[in-house]
């Protein structure tokens, strides 16, 4: 299972998971192109990385194997949230 996430992650050029990240990570065996698998994914790159396209690459990659995640407009299936590193006001 890890090396079929591995393998998704590294074909959308993001680091592979940390064992910390595939131990919260539930999924039904055997490995599928599923919504289950787009939604685990989705939520190991969002917590990791801040300013990143790694979400938008991986919902393409989802598409392109013919599973419907989504209109990333809608905020219940696909929508981001915005998040920046640029901290304003403080003292450097």
């Amino acid at each position: 299972m890890r090396d079929f996430l591995d393998d998704i992650l590294g074909f959308i050029g993001s680091d592979t998971l940390t064992d910390e990240e595939f131990e919260g990570i539930v999924l039904p065996e055997p490995p599928a192109y599923s919504a289950e698998t787009y939604t685990a994914l989705r939520a190991a790159l969002e917590a990791r990385e801040s300013v990143s396209d790694a979400t938008t690459r991986l919902r393409y990659y989802f598409l392109a194997r013919g599973l419907s995640v989504g209109d990333p407009s809608n905020a219940g299936a696909g929508a981001t949230t915005p998040k920046s590193n640029i901290l304003i006001g403080a003292k450097l």
